[in-house]
């Protein structure tokens, strides 16, 4: 009795392994029927649907096609003295994060920001330019593969700049200039010596000083050494208006 009680009892044991062993492989089978997404973004249109077959294999179609969407690589080509101001730049600061600007080609209403992910090791000789790479977070979403960018490389280390606006720049023949208003209500010619260009505005390197008002409309309306009522133009710095 006891014998046969004990055989019984592995037939049972074996039986509970045995449904184990085939739960265990419907289980795979049903994770082999649900595919995840490595990574989170947007995803494509579906290339295979319901009714058609699913192959596996090197050379099975794709289901579909994800792309990360909260940031993206802005690939672009600097010269070489851009390159070598930008990494000395880096390496004076406490922050070595060069950041990036992006407007894109057809709307330059929205900048995107990011920063420097990488440098290309070795410069193109036939251009004289070296491969960039930034990593630019897609803030609104609209940002999508494939697209046409303006890209700006700014310095890792904080530098002052004095700015004045575009249309207080005036040109003589070869040279730019200002005017000037001094304490006596008095236009004042001063040539300058302008840098890079920054939102509708120009970095003067020579010519004027900070704290000084620089005429922003009515330019042809005046001459050097008139006296003029200026006229404080609201949000712009140190800027005023000629009349």
């Amino acid at each position: 009795l006891y014998d046969s009680a004990a055989s019984a009892a592995q037939i049972a044991q074996a039986a509970i392994k045995n449904a184990e062993s085939v739960l265990t492989q419907a289980q795979l089978s049903l994770e082999y029927a649900h595919v995840e997404a490595p990574i989170s973004g947007r995803v494509s249109r579906a290339e295979l649907t319901v009714g058609n077959v699913v192959e596996a294999g090197s050379s099975a179609p794709v289901l579909t096609t994800i792309v990360a969407d909260d940031q993206f690589y802005a690939e672009f080509s600097v010269s070489e003295s851009v390159y070598l101001q930008a990494v000395r730049s880096a390496l004076d600061a406490d922050d070595q994060t060069m950041p990036v600007e992006l407007t894109l080609a057809e709307d330059g209403g929205t900048t995107y920001h990011g920063h420097i992910h990488s440098f290309d090791n070795h410069l193109d000789t036939a251009s004289g330019t070296i491969r960039a790479r930034a990593l630019i977070d897609n803030a609104d979403g609209a940002l999508m593969a494939g697209m046409y960018a303006n890209v700006q490389l700014g310095s890792a280390q904080k530098t002052e700049a004095l700015l004045v606006p575009e249309r207080a720049i005036g040109t003589n023949q070869s040279h730019k200039f200002v005017y000037v208003i001094d304490d006596a209500n008095t236009v004042q010619y001063r040539e300058i010596t302008l840098g890079e260009e920054y939102e509708g505005h120009r970095i003067v390197t020579q010519g004027i000083a900070a704290g000084e008002h620089v005429v922003v409309n009515g330019l042809s309306h005046i001459t050097p050494n008139s006296k003029v009522d200026p006229v404080v133009v609201e949000q712009e710095l140190n800027a005023v208006a000629a009349r």
